[in-house]
């Protein structure tokens, strides 16, 4: 992962961790500090073969229910800095990328593609409208969140249209996206081993 899109991660991390509707959250590199081979392997459940690697995981209280069960988001980012085509088809190629979050047992994935500051509009609008009718069209159980970085706030192209928002906008946006955007996986037993041991490793109850 290149310096910027490091940077970008962190600065996400610790703008999240002061929101009001995040309970946690947590870097993705962490959990492979964190003991989540061995909770599986408490489980009798064997690790995949591909990792668990999102940037960010995101944990909600789900005042839904009545148990005290998190609601946990997987988030994939894609930093787009220029308007290089080469990196704009790559990144294009990699929209079903977040989907191999769902065999770990997360409540719902996000794909989230921040642009820099100094890109076009247009160019945004126009790329942004073809990866949301892939997802919309495919009905892949993906949310798609596309910004722009604009000084302390972010510029939200989908899924809607609107002018530059705060991070507490942003969180709670996220958590009522996925609640339209379930992991359909969330019963198979396989899945739901792999989602305890996120918790365990995590110490999360």
């Amino acid at each position: 992962m290149a310096d910027i899109e490091t940077k970008i991660i962190t600065t996400l991390f610790n703008l999240f961790k002061q929101t009001k509707s995040i309970k946690r959250v947590v870097k993705g590199e962490n959990l492979k500090r964190a003991g989540f081979k061995e909770a599986l392997n408490w489980l009798q459940s064997e690790t995949p073969w591909i990792s668990i690697t999102p940037d960010l995981m995101l944990f909600y209280e789900d005042y839904s229910v009545r148990t005290d069960e998190p609601i946990i988001v997987a988030i994939e980012t894609k930093y787009l800095k220029t308007e290089t085509k080469g990196k704009w088809r790559e990144v294009f190629r990699q929209i079903g990328q977040p989907l191999r979050n769902l065999i770990f047992g997360f409540n719902s994935v996000v794909l989230w593609h921040l642009f820099a500051a100094g890109i076009d509009d247009e160019k945004i609008k126009k790329f942004t409208d073809i990866c949301e009718e892939v997802i919309t069209k495919l009905n892949l159980p993906i949310v798609y969140l596309a910004t722009k970085i604009t000084n302390d706030e972010l510029r939200i192209y989908k899924p809607w249209d609107i002018k530059s928002q705060n991070i507490d906008y942003i969180a709670s946006s996220i958590k009522e996206m996925c609640s339209k955007k379930i992991n359909p996986l969330l019963y198979d037993q396989e899945v739901i081993k792999r989602r305890r041991a996120i918790k365990t490793a995590l110490n999360i109850p």
